[in-house]
């Protein structure tokens, strides 16, 4: 997504932790429940995660979280009526992914008259708009979290949930 000249990094295993310590910081400071299942739109390599073989990745969030919710992969390359479909048999409480590519969820929940409960849409990757904000609490009642973050530096910040505007990570 980035645009220049491609640049290579690397992580350690501190840095992976400490990422995993910043998400969940901001995942708890919404109020996510890990003890519901999340449905995460990821990848294009149709060899993994590709409809009709999600991949269940297993438990998600905290190691010691009392009832681990499951956490599911869903390839981008996944038709939005498959995908709809999975949402609606599994009813996941939480979706993430990239901004537009729930918003064409979205769209596709619409034409297909699909209502969906979700709890929370966690996007990444690319800037919600206000739009697409409305777009998620009016079709799937969800509220947006969305995170702030690069391949190259990690989770950089996250929105407030009292006043809205980002925090950022500063360790």
């Amino acid at each position: 997504g980035s645009t220049g000249m491609p640049i290579e990094t690397y992580h350690s295993r501190i840095e992976g932790r400490a990422s995993r310590a910043l998400l969940l910081r901001s995942q708890l400071a919404h109020g996510i429940d890990y003890s519901a299942d999340c449905l995460n739109l990821h990848g294009d390599d149709p060899k993994v995660a590709a409809w009709p073989e999600p991949k269940h990745v297993g438990p998600w969030g905290p190691r010691d979280w009392r009832r681990a919710g499951q956490l599911w992969e869903l390839n981008l390359l996944t038709p939005p009526d498959k995908a709809i479909a999975f949402l609606r048999e599994r009813r996941f409480r939480y979706l993430s992914g990239l901004p537009t590519r729930v918003e064409t969820l979205a769209y596709s929940a619409q034409d297909m008259g699909v209502e969906l409960a979700i709890d929370a849409i966690i996007t990444r990757g690319q800037e919600v708009s206000a739009y697409q904000v409305k777009l998620f609490r009016d079709v799937f009642s969800a509220r947006t979290i969305s995170l702030y973050s690069s391949q190259e530096a990690g989770k950089l910040a996250h929105p407030c949930p009292e006043c809205g505007v980002f925090h950022v990570n500063a360790e």
